[in-house]
Order: structure tokens, then sequence, then C-alpha cells
């Protein structure tokens, strides 16, 4: 039994390593 909120702060975790991956390639390729 995984706790809801649990749960949420992974998948919340998870998104923001996306987001900040996009930002990242978005930020580099600017430059580049």
């Amino acid at each position: 039994f995984v706790a809801p909120h649990q749960r949420h702060s992974a998948l919340a975790t998870h998104i923001h390593r996306i987001r900040a991956m996009a930002q990242w390639k978005a930020v580099t390729a600017a430059i580049a």
C-alpha cells in the first residue's frame, strides 16, 4: 500500500524532472 501523498509526491517529482529537462534543452538550444 502506498499513501496517496507519497504517490503524489513521486508523480510531482517526476513531472518536475521532465519540465526541468525540457527547459534545459530549450535554454541550451537557444544559446547554441
